[in-house]
């Protein structure tokens, strides 16, 4: 792989410069004046912290692979010279990398291309992971002050989120409460704590859980935490375990000194633990390595970024004049880009309080479209992120035949049912609009008050 060019240049200032001002920080600044317009490209990426030697030739780098775990080349280094011990990878508004370095205590920013761009200019001392927010901030866990510190994108301190003996991994669940685990020991009271999304305390998660790294919310609401190192004393090994969404142990994945772990697009689990890199399917509590992309047994693998893990559309959607159990309406679904290509698509049921979710590992601005059984679509242009996307429409009735429009046919197609029952010869379901199991005068009512309406395309 082709290594990428890295850039010098002379800038004239008509003003004196600090003298400590660091080399990094004004590539980082000027790297903030021309921003790029592309993107990370898609994938799997994986930490190597270790420095790069004869016995590590790949060393320093982030490694990139397909939703497959097929390798693709490395999108930073190999050899990287601004790596000290690289962590975590998180991405920023304008498409480039920031990626925490615990020994060289900053945040580093590299191009989309993986070119090296600069440092956060930081005083934090032992950063570990660095998770961005809803709010497009970034919650850096500090583990000289113990304090989760949020900074903007350019590396601006932006205030204590929350206090935490020493702090390791932020995680922020769709339901909008966070997370936060620790390198505390078994004699430190171990914890996961959980807190609101501005940093109240909830109380602990899970106890007794030495020395968790990354954390990753599953698209079922589960939740992976990698367990680093446990004491045999209290009956619990390290490796990936997976709880559920208020913190009751589902089960364990073998994998020891796990310090990354992500959920794949199609539902399986990666994780790393030292120099193994291992696929799970879920459920499965073995699983398979995945080699041939340069890993060594000097290898020292971090925490996983992945642009496109599964993760939720949801919602509650209000069904106009509908008397009926909403459990028992099915609802088709459609994603489309800015173009208006449709890029997935599906059917849902709602259930009996009218909420539906349906899982996606498709990302960015797109169109959302809903339409219920006799109800007409309604859609909203949405951003789907890590944390999905919710849309809850109030939804028209009336469309008997499907053809997102109320007009003669649907008239006609009741008018066929009228007096029917359900189960009766001839009934049509589509045309039992309140939901009562018989057409009678007041579905008539229903679909006059909606007469020549359409829905959203």
């Amino acid at each position: 792989m082709e290594m990428p060019v890295r850039f010098a240049g002379f800038l004239a200032y008509p003003f004196a410069l600090p003298m400590n001002l660091h080399r990094s920080t004004l590539g980082f600044l000027f790297a903030l004046g021309a921003a790029s317009s592309f993107a990370i490209p898609e994938g799997v990426f994986v930490l190597d912290s270790i420095n790069q030697s004869p016995f590590n030739p790949q060393g320093a780098r982030a490694a990139r692979f397909d939703q497959q775990m097929n390798f693709l080349g490395n999108s930073i280094g190999p050899g990287e010279a601004s790596f000290q011990t690289p962590q975590v990878i998180a991405e920023a508004p304008d498409g480039t990398f920031l990626i925490s370095d615990q020994l060289a205590d900053t945040v580093h920013q590299y191009s989309e291309a993986g070119v090296y761009l600069g440092s956060w200019p930081t005083t934090i001392d032992n950063i570990r992971g660095i998770t961005r927010g809803p709010d497009g901030l970034y919650y850096v866990a500090n583990g000289s002050t113990n304090q989760i510190e949020k900074y903007t994108a350019s590396g601006v301190f932006a205030g204590v989120f929350a206090s935490v003996v020493k702090p390791w991994y932020v995680l922020f669940r769709r339901g909008g409460d966070v997370l936060v685990s620790s390198s505390r020991t078994t004699n430190e009271s171990p914890v996961i704590e959980r807190f609101s999304a501005s940093g109240v305390p909830l109380g602990p998660w899970v106890s007794n859980y030495p020395f968790t790294q990354q954390m990753h919310e599953l698209a079922d609401g589960n939740v992976l935490v990698s367990v680093f190192s446990m004491s045999p004393a209290i009956g619990i090994t390290s490796g990936l375990h997976e709880f559920s969404a208020d913190g009751v142990f589902v089960r364990r994945y073998s994998i020891d000194g796990t310090r990354g772990c992500t959920e794949l697009a199609d539902g399986s689990l990666l994780a790393t633990g030292g120099t193994r890199l291992v696929r799970f399917t879920r459920g499965n509590s073995v699983g398979t390595d995945i080699d041939n992309f340069g890993g060594t047994l000097s290898s020292n693998f971090r925490l996983l970024y992945n642009t496109n893990f599964p993760t939720l559309v949801r919602g509650t959607v209000s069904l106009q004049d509908f008397n009926g159990d909403p459990a028992t309406v099915s609802m088709a679904y459609e994603l489309r880009n800015s173009g208006g290509t449709v890029v997935q698509s599906g059917t849902t049921t709602l259930d009996s309080t009218g909420r539906y979710s349906f899982v996606t590992t498709q990302r960015g601005n797109l169109k959302i479209w809903l339409k219920p059984s006799h109800w007409l679509a309604a859609s909203v242009s949405a951003t789907i992120n890590q944390w999905g996307a919710q849309f809850s429409p109030s939804v028209i009735n009336g469309d008997v035949d499907g053809d997102n429009s109320v007009t003669i046919f649907d008239y006609i197609d009741l008018s066929s049912s009228f007096d029917l029952n359900n189960g009766d010869a001839g009934y049509i379901p589509g045309a039992d609009l309140d939901g009562d199991d018989s057409v009678t005068i007041f579905d008539y009512i229903v679909l006059s008050n909606n007469f020549d309406v359409s829905g959203a395309e």
